[in-house]
């Protein structure tokens, strides 16, 4: 069977898929929720990049007083990587 590349090339240019990248800086195991959010995730079929970090309190306290002016702790910071582009 020959394989036409420039056929296949087309064919992989227009497949879009979510792509996630988990960084987990903190003791947990974050492996039950790395299967969750792959089950969650992967029928997405759009170009998309999301990157998720798994931080303790005292990183998190500190993110929250540098770019939210909230001088405590949260459970979530959320943040658009264009807001983080200066």
């Amino acid at each position: 069977m020959l394989l036409d590349i420039p056929l296949f090339s087309a064919f992989l240019k227009g497949m879009k898929s979510m792509k996630i990248n988990l960084h987990n800086q903190t003791k947990e195991d974050i492996k039950a929720i790395r299967a969750l959010l792959k089950l969650i995730f992967n029928p997405i079929k759009e170009s998309k990049n999301m990157q998720i970090i798994f931080i303790n309190q005292e990183k998190i306290h500190e993110m929250n007083k540098t770019y939210r002016n909230i001088d405590r702790p949260t459970d979530v910071l959320l943040m658009m990587m264009s807001k983080m582009i200066h």
